[in-house]
């Protein structure tokens, strides 16, 4: 080409003319690019408003742009929009941005933008914009002082924005290591701090913006002296309550001054018996008592089993009569403690009521053991009548579950000895009745059976499917009583063909065993019943009609196995009329052997009922809304201490109420103590149990006591003992924000210092209140009711004419401050060390901040003086503390007359308002 252009001119022409062709219609096609995207690029933005409403936030609003799809805001602290820049990307025409700058001055534009062969086309920039960027304004500390023992209350100045407060204190002035609190008020305060020492505290204001707290700057650092524990405020003895110095021989308190106070106490809102017309409250009042009845092995390891009695205030020897009660647990466990709201509805309707615990190991307590073991508890409490105040001739028993078929089986055997039991070497001669008090009958006048286990072949029968199949296998609990759990053997199911499996099914079925003298039975079940066949009572019921045996069965409609319909009044009193009718049943004792050919065998062939027969006839039985049925945790360990090298576990009882729909329950705690020197858990049966039935849970714990143990250990226990329910409250269905404590006589002492030292941990350095385990929890208690309770411990007995007895060294107030007199401890009576004394003085703790107090105390009261809570309620309205306080004309210590229903209804009023304040 080269050479054509240079030799000859007309080549030159022809390329010169090509080229300028292609030149042309390059530039043509950038022509065309040039208009196209004229004709697709938005139109520049233009912002009409920016404002700042919120800290860090910054709204724009711009007009809307021809050939939009979308806008692209920009904010930077510069004009040049390069410092801190953040962009947003919209469909709107109005946006927020947040998490900006507070207080600086904010930069803001805005460009449209559309899509073009999917890439995006930017409008121009709007002109810029400034507005200056909201933000929380500096908090500044009003008010920082001391208001009580180990207290710091800081009040802060409204900040601009701010909805809420951060507070924080610490040891130094550079605020390292400090607490902090939050607030939605412009006050707290901190507790639990080193009294004495110099504190720093700071605030500030926040505001939750975009779901983010955004905080404003810090306040100056402000100094506190934290105050100390004022000890002035507690009693020094009768002469402190006159102004007048301890000691002071020339000013002695007179009989007269004492007796004027005395009068005081006693006349201060009167509670007469006459307002209840009668001096005992209308529901019968229940004790309660755990102990061994029978030391027996089970599996090798020696095992005490327990009897859980309860006994009605109206128990008389030799009249009452007497329920054995037998709980259900599917045969693998006994729990004497369980089904309490049925066991205290038959209490409370006038019967002793002995749960009792049974050995149920698959492999060493095989069937009869359990059978055995209840015989033997009959046994026992027949010998011992006298002691737990009932008829021997008026015996009945009564179950649950497996339970009903235990007492079922209790019952059909009560002419019943001689059987045979199958083992390694074959089968042997056995009894029912072995072990102690032979002399004794295990015969029962009539049975209760609450949807119990009949024969063991029927407990799935109609149920169909899955459930009625399951029980085939070797491994259900019915084929483990009458097995064991198989080692070297094969097990088998209770519908083996084996003639040996077959012959222990027959042994173990109540059928066996019916015959015209046996006992009168009652039986209720439900007909929504899954575990255990409504079938298995009708078959039962059918086997006793055949026999001429008297029976009565109720079918609930809907019923489950077990719940609220079965505890309700009609149920209850149904069973209880069953049982009156027949408690002086002259019952032939003679013995019958079993006949096996009417257990299980003789009815493999024949029509059983079907499940609509079963049940038919159904009721409907209106639920209370109010009842709760009730569980019970025995012997909860909550804390574990250490004396001499030797371990003690501190335990708890938990009566909860199981219906979770209702919520989280309030709690009313007891720390249980009577004179200092004993710690008696079982008593929450006698007095509290009324509250679980009113929705509380009622947990009753174990303290520390004198002489060995001295304060602050007691009361570090019950606090302990408060922070573990609310470490566990999921476990208990526990509302960690309510609790109430209660407490009598001494047990009123430690819910007088639960109450004011909730939100003090420690008295100093040395003497601290909260150690241990679930120090993340509170101890603090929302309401405190103190019955008859020991207040400042040197005014126990004021102006009592029996006073001077508490001079003594040995007298227990005294032993809880003091200790024993031992090695280089000196002991000394309760006014020996009054400094000593006043650290353990609830007044010494008293402030604004406790919670509200109920007190009651009789007038005739010459254990615990009424003085005592008198005084306390004074320091309460000295305090600004909500207090009320009633005297119960003509009670003691203790005692029907402050348990009456008026009275009841006192502590019930003021519960409950408690509950309604802490209650979400």
């Amino acid at each position: 080409m080269e050479n054509v252009i240079r030799n000859t001119g007309m080549t030159r022409k022809v390329i010169t003319v090509a080229v300028a062709a292609a030149l042309s219609f390059s530039l043509a096609g950038v022509a065309t690019a040039d208009a196209y995207a004229a004709t697709t690029k938005p139109a520049k933005a233009s912002i009409t408003k920016v404002t700042s409403t919120a800290p860090g936030k910054v709204t724009v609003t711009y007009k809307k742009a021809s050939k939009a799809k979308a806008y692209q805001v920009k904010v930077a602290y510069n004009s040049k929009m390069t410092s801190g820049a953040v962009t947003k990307a919209t469909t709107k025409t109005s946006t927020s941005i947040y998490g900006l700058a507070q207080g600086k001055t904010a930069y803001v534009k805005v460009r449209a933008y559309t899509y073009s062969k999917g890439k995006k086309v930017y409008g121009a920039w709007s002109s810029a914009k400034t507005v200056k960027v909201a933000a929380v304004g500096k908090a500044s500390l009003s008010s920082v002082t001391s208001v009580a023992a180990g207290k710091v209350k800081a009040t802060a100045a409204a900040a601009k924005y701010a909805k809420k407060y951060q507070f924080r204190i610490a040891a130094k002035s550079s605020m390292s290591g400090a607490t902090n609190k939050y607030t939605t008020s412009r006050s707290t305060t901190f507790a639990g701090l080193a009294q004495g020492k110099t504190l720093y505290v700071q605030a500030r204001g926040y505001v939750k913006v975009n779901n983010k707290n955004v905080f404003g700057p810090w306040s100056s650092v402000k100094s506190v002296k934290v105050a100390g524990i004022d000890t002035s405020k507690a009693a020094r003895g009768q002469a402190s309550l006159f102004d007048k110095v301890e000691g002071d021989a020339k000013n002695p308190v007179t009989k007269e001054e004492t007796d004027a106070l005395l009068k005081e106490a006693t006349s201060q809102n009167v509670i007469d018996e006459s307002i209840d017309d009668g001096t005992t409250s209308s529901g019968v009042t229940v004790s309660h008592k755990l102990f061994t009845y029978l030391q027996a092995t089970d599996f090798g390891t020696d095992t005490d089993l327990k009897i859980d009695l309860l006994t009605p205030s109206t128990a008389k020897a030799g009249e009452t009569p007497l329920l054995i009660w037998i709980n259900g647990g599917g045969f693998t466990s006994s729990d004497p403690g369980n089904n309490l709201d049925t066991r205290m509805a038959f209490a409370k309707r006038g019967f002793v009521v002995a749960s009792v615990q049974h050995r149920v190991s698959a492999s060493n307590a095989i069937w009869p053991t359990a059978i055995q073991d209840i015989k033997a508890a009959i046994r026992y409490m027949r010998a011992h009548a006298s002691t737990y105040k009932f008829d021997t001739n008026k015996v009945v028993v009564g179950g649950n579950s497996s339970g009903g078929y235990y007492a079922t089986m209790i019952g059909v055997t009560s002419n019943a000895q001689n059987i045979q039991t199958y083992g390694r070497s074959g089968w042997a001669d056995a009894k029912f009745d072995v072990g102690a008090n032979l002399d004794q009958s295990s015969a029962v006048n009539a049975v209760l059976d609450f949807y119990g286990v009949s024969d063991l072949t029927i407990i799935g029968s109609g149920l169909g499917g899955a459930l009625e199949e399951s029980h085939k296998s070797a491994a259900t609990t019915e084929a483990l009583l009458l097995n064991g759990a198989a080692a070297a053997s094969k097990g088998m199911g209770v519908f083996s063909e084996d003639e040996n499996m077959q012959k222990k099914v027959a042994y173990a079925s109540p059928f066996s065993y019916i015959d015209a003298k046996d006992p009168a039975v009652w039986m209720v079940h439900g007909t929504a019943d899954t575990l255990v066949s409504p079938v298995a009572s009708k078959m039962l019921q059918n086997r006793l009609d055949e026999a001429g045996v008297q029976n009565e069965r109720t079918v609930i409609n809907g019923g489950n196995h077990g719940g609220l319909p079965f505890i309700q009044d009609s149920i209850i009193d149904s069973a209880v009329a069953f049982l009156n009718a027949h408690l002086n049943d002259d019952l032939d004792r003679t013995e019958a052997a079993p006949d096996l050919a009417k257990g299980t065998k003789a009815y493999a062939d024949e029509a059983k009922p079907t499940l609509e027969q079963a049940t038919a006839g159904g009721i409907d039985v209106p639920v209370d809304s109010s009842k709760y049925s009730l569980n019970v945790a025995n012997n909860v360990t909550y804390k574990t201490i250490k004396n001499n090298g030797i371990y003690k576990n501190l335990r708890m009882n938990i009566i909860y109420p199981s219906e979770k729909a209702k919520g989280p329950r309030p709690v009313m705690f007891v720390a249980a103590c009577g004179g200092f020197n004993k710690s008696d858990i079982n008593e929450a049966y006698s007095r509290y149990t009324r509250y679980a039935e009113r929705g509380y849970v009622v947990a009753v714990a174990e303290i520390r006591v004198v002489p060995s143990a001295v304060m602050p250990a007691p009361l570090q226990d019950a606090k302990a003992a408060v922070r573990w329910l609310r470490a566990h409250a999921g476990d208990y269905n526990i509302n960690p924000d309510c609790f109430i404590t209660i407490g009598t006589s001494a047990g009123g002492y430690y819910a007088a210092m639960l109450g004011p030292t909730g939100n003090t941990t420690q008295y100093n350095d040395d003497i601290k209140f909260d150690v241990g385990e679930n120090l993340q929890y509170s101890s603090a208690v929302q309401g405190v009711v103190d019955l008859y309770g020991v207040s400042d411990l040197t005014i126990i007995g004021a102006c009592l004419s029996n006073y001077d007895v508490h001079d003594s060294e040995s007298n227990t107030e005294a032993l809880v401050v003091n200790g024993t007199a031992f090695g280089i401890n000196p002991g000394g009576s309760i006014f020996s060390d009054m400094e000593k004394a006043a650290i353990y003085s609830p007044f010494t703790y008293l402030d604004a901040d406790d919670p509200a107090f109920l007190f009651l105390h009789g007038t005739a009261d010459m254990s615990v003086s009424p003085v005592a809570t008198y005084e306390y309620y004074r320091q309460c309205q000295a305090a600004g503390i909500s207090a009320e306080r009633y005297s119960i004309k003509g009670a003691g210590h203790g005692g029907p007359k402050m348990s009456t229903d008026y009275v009841n209804g006192l502590i019930d009023k003021f519960m409950d308002n408690i509950v309604a304040q802490y209650t979400k």
